[in-house]
């Protein structure tokens, strides 16, 4: 039988009491997301194996713009909520909301563009 010791904070079990108690001296049972569009702030409470909770916010990633582009320079990194990532997909013309919506190929082009055209 073995015996299982469970982060206080976190709920991170470990095999071994010394390991359990240096990782609650550093454990950092929350997370702070914060959407960079609407300001929304939510303090997530990390736990074992997942929270649905994270599903929700989004980190955005681009590719460095190169030479001669106004964002020459930056690394766009930026994180959304899942209501102001909607938004900026629904932002799209449709054909490309239906490349992104429409990814696993269950309609025809034509036919999710008929079903969601606004």
């Amino acid at each position: 039988m073995t015996t299982v010791y469970c982060c206080s904070q976190c709920g991170i079990e470990f095999g071994n009491p010394l390991i359990c108690e240096e990782h609650e001296l550093t454990c950092k049972a929350f997370d702070t997301k914060e959407c960079y569009k609407c300001g929304k702030t939510e303090e997530i409470q990390i736990t074992k194996p997942h929270n649905l909770e994270f599903d929700k916010w989004h980190q955005m990633r681009s590719d460095p713009p190169g030479y001669g582009s106004i964002l020459d320079g930056i690394y766009p990194v930026f994180n959304l909520c899942d209501q102001c990532l909607a938004e900026l997909i629904d932002s799209f013309p449709i054909k490309y909301q239906e490349r992104i919506y429409n990814d696993d190929g269950d309609e025809t082009t034509e036919e999710w563009i008929e079903h969601n055209s606004k």
